[in-house]
């Protein structure tokens, strides 16, 4: 019962984290379009697997970007590139240790990593979602890697933030 209850937490904390971050980071981030900043062969070369071309919700929304496998590439659902502002992933990273710190993040972790731009870290919930968060100057990434192992999913971000860092 405890660890249902710690998860829902988690889950809860991650949800508030997204509604206070999400409206600044979209208003703010600069109208540059993240599909413009990988390649659908980067983002095939990095999974090992055929992907299609990134693509965007919608026309007029171009700071987030997806690309969705081909062909038999079942266990990787889809990889998302998302443009932030340097203040958003700044926000981001101090609510993700204040909810840690107050305990609402039991399986949670946000581990520091080098090495990727300015500054980065990944943020993992359990065992099956892992996010690569980075910036460099005023701009800032998310990239996340759904339905990969975590190991696998940190190896292949870092792989792609590598990718768009030396875009910028």
């Amino acid at each position: 019962m405890r660890l249902k209850f710690t998860h829902a937490i988690s889950i809860v904390a991650v949800f508030i984290i997204g509604v206070v971050i999400a409206p600044r980071t979209f208003a703010d981030a600069p109208a540059k379009d993240a599909c413009s900043l990988l390649t659908q062969a980067q983002v095939s070369d990095a999974l090992g697997a055929a992907f299609g071309a990134g693509s965007h919700v919608t026309p007029q929304f171009v700071k987030t970007c997806t690309w969705t496998p081909t062909g038999s590439a079942k266990e990787i659902k889809a990889v998302t590139l998302n443009i932030q502002t340097a203040d958003s992933y700044d926000s981001g990273k101090k609510q993700i240790e204040m909810a840690k710190t107050a305990g609402a993040g039991e399986g949670t972790q946000l581990i520091s990593t080098s090495g990727i731009g300015d500054d980065a870290y990944y943020f993992n919930v359990g065992t099956n979602i892992t996010q690569l968060f980075f910036k460099k100057g005023t701009l800032a990434f998310k990239i996340a890697v759904y339905g990969a192992s975590a190991d696998k999913a940190m190896a292949v971000e870092k792989t792609l933030a590598l990718e768009v860092i030396s875009k910028l």
